[in-house]
């Protein structure tokens, strides 16, 4: 199926605050269109779902977005001083790591500011007085303060336990594809990104754990997000 024909603009127009620009995207699969000169902007702040059903066409369209396959035509760009995280079919999961780790090792602002400071801190117990240290501690305790840090492992759990994980230390490679999946969406929603692309986050997740996460996104929660699965989010999407 097409999503979009004619260069029919479906949103606002781009403008300068825009954190998605699709402009023309078209793409065919073994003969067949499965996008064509699809075109639409998601501002800051908006929250999108693009509803369809199987084999028209989300997965590539996000697969487009994040670069990972390249149109026949057209182009996408997200904002280049934003940062994203993407929720794929395809579970990010260590299978070696425990759950919790799979988490705290992720790689952003936050887990890398923990690691760092933790590090500062172990140094001091063999070199109490070092100025270096000590400026670098105070550095490091200002920029958890700003990222809301402090507690990072407290909302860690607290969202696992939502999404009915509760066995922090147990190997993710124990676990089932729909677990890894909620361990997957639960590293995204962590990440402290400005913009989430979520394809198909409700797979394997039961009618709280659903509830759950329309309130997480609702007018509280995070900023902006593109939801490709089924309506359910209709309650806290603008679009």
């Amino acid at each position: 199926m097409v999503l979009c024909g004619s260069g029919q603009t479906f949103g606002r127009t781009f403008a300068a605050m825009n954190f998605l620009s699709v402009d023309q995207v078209s793409k065919t699969w073994h003969d067949k269109p499965v996008l064509k000169e699809v075109t639409f902007g998601i501002q800051q702040g908006e929250k999108v779902a693009l509803v369809a059903g199987n084999g028209q066409g989300k997965s590539t369209l996000f697969s487009i977005i994040v670069g990972k396959e390249t149109p026949d035509a057209g182009k996408a760009i997200i904002r280049k001083d934003i940062k994203y995280s993407y929720l794929s079919q395809d579970t990010d999961v260590d299978d070696e790591l425990t759950v919790l780790e799979n988490i705290l090792f992720d790689d952003h602002g936050i887990t890398r500011a923990l690691k760092n400071y933790n590090e500062v801190l172990d140094a001091l117990e063999k070199d109490s007085d070092n100025p270096e240290l000590l400026e670098r501690l105070n550095f490091l305790s200002e920029e958890m303060t700003s990222l809301d840090a402090w507690d990072y492992e407290a909302k860690v759990k607290q969202v696992l336990s939502k999404l009915k994980i509760d066995r922090f230390h147990q190997k993710a490679g124990t676990l089932s594809g729909g677990q890894k999946k909620r361990i997957a969406l639960a590293k995204v929603i962590l990440s402290g990104a400005d913009f989430l692309l979520l394809d198909e986050p409700t797979n394997h997740l039961d009618l709280d754990m659903i509830e759950w996460l329309e309130q997480f996104f609702g007018p509280t929660g995070i900023d902006t997000f593109v939801d490709y699965s089924r309506s359910i989010f209709s309650g806290s999407c603008l679009r």
